[in-house]
């Protein structure tokens, strides 16, 4: 594998992460589904072929972080919406 598709790999998986986790809160009719969850989809896939195929898998833990906060996010957020309306 060489370095330049494993740093491509990486930004393309943070990029997509970053996406993720600010739009995750966005329930308002559903649009998460379509603007927030293929990016977060996506970054995984990309997180782990990078983490896969990649030397140095410290870095990659950055992207694992963010995708972590997305999810917590987008859960805490509909789990709010469906208890309070």
């Amino acid at each position: 594998m060489n370095k330049f598709n494993s740093n491509l790999w990486f930004a393309i998986a943070l990029i997509c992460a970053i996406w993720f986790m600010l739009t995750s809160w966005f329930w308002t009719y559903g649009m998460n589904v379509i603007i927030s969850f293929p990016f977060g989809l996506l970054s995984y896939i990309f997180w782990r072929r990078g983490k896969k195929n990649m030397d140095q898998k410290t870095r990659y833990k950055v992207v694992g972080i963010i995708l972590l906060f997305g999810v917590l996010s987008s859960v805490g957020t509909l789990i709010g919406l469906l208890v309070f309306n």
